[in-house]
């Protein structure tokens, strides 16, 4: 429903308000304008023009048209993000984990073929006392 002491931006230049089963009268801030574009066919306003609809035919499509009940957003989207998101990590780790274990391999055989630089030999002197 539209009042005629509806208030309008003074830098307004378009308004369609075409077809959307308006009633009531048209606003004199958007009738008076000179300097804007206003489209309002195709609803049931009292403005004498004959673009309106009776003022039968916006209430009754109206009340065709009724309040859509609200779908419940399906929680596939949310479910798949979720387990992509869990994949990632998971899979993520176990390659770092495969990394970590290929890297130590490779130093593990790295140190077995390499001989030790500190290794001691230990002298064995065996020492022999004779008594006369």
């Amino acid at each position: 429903m539209l009042f005629e002491n509806t208030s309008c931006n003074a830098e307004l230049g378009f308004v369609d308000l075409s077809s959307n089963l308006l009633t009531g009268h048209l606003p004199s801030c958007l009738s008076d304008s000179k300097d804007a574009v206003f489209l309002y066919r195709k609803n049931c306003l009292t403005t004498g023009n004959e673009n309106q609809n009776p003022l039968t035919f916006c209430r009754n499509e109206a009340l065709a048209v009724g309040i859509l009940p609200q779908r419940k957003k399906s929680k596939l989207p949310k479910v798949s993000l979720a387990f992509g998101i869990i994949g990632g990590i998971v899979g993520g780790i176990v390659l770092l984990g495969l990394i970590f274990m290929f890297v130590r391999r490779l130093n593990a055989n790295k140190t077995i073929n390499k001989p030790t630089t500190r290794s001691i030999n230990f002298i064995h002197i065996e020492v022999t006392i004779r008594c006369k």
